[in-house]
């Protein structure tokens, strides 16, 4: 009896290690889908903000520069800046067109988990970089850069630069579920 009791002990074991390992690990989706949803958001707080419906159609954000990271030609305005782009697998970037708004919204997914941390130190260091340029341009555009999120999830990241920085990371995080 006492075998039997061990058995089914040591399989309710397994089976709790299972289920919680799968927990942890984060979903698998694109960084075009995560950015999809992104742009999603910004469009509803630009149709808030009073910019006419009709110029959000298709994925189109006016005020928004969205580049591949990843892929041969971008616009010559998208930078990568300084991120080291071997260690990533997927990269979007999204900036604001004109230069007196500082939103940036970066999202990376590294190659390999032992990137992740270089990548991280990188988009630190663009926050920098960000707040040494804001700093005495627009104080506004500095307090926004100042509340920079750059958070990491698996082998995903995000650097959010934004009005509403907190809707944006929600949204990273609902995807990486």
């Amino acid at each position: 009896m006492k075998k039997l009791y061990m058995f089914l002990v040591s399989i309710l074991i397994i089976i709790i290690f299972i289920g919680c390992s799968s927990q942890s690990e984060t979903k698998e989706v694109t960084v075009s889908d995560i950015m999809l949803n992104i742009k999603e958001q910004i469009a509803l707080d630009l149709k808030e903000g009073g910019v006419p419906e009709d110029e959000l159609k298709d994925g189109n954000l006016p005020t928004m520069l969205e580049g591949d990271l990843k892929a041969k030609k971008t616009d010559p305005l998208i930078d990568s800046n300084g991120l080291d782009i071997e260690y990533i697998e997927e990269g979007i970037i999204l900036q604001a067109v004109i230069n007196i708004n500082s939103d940036r919204i970066i999202i990376l997914k590294a190659k390999d988990k032992n990137n992740v941390q270089d990548l991280k130190k990188s988009l630190e260091d663009i926050r920098k970089n960000q707040a040494k340029i804001w700093e005495h341009y627009l104080p506004d555009q500095y307090k926004k850069v100042e509340n920079t999120i750059i958070k990491e999830k698996g082998n995903y990241l995000l650097y959010v630069t934004y009005d509403n920085p907190d809707k944006i990371e929600t949204i990273f995080d609902e995807m990486l579920k």
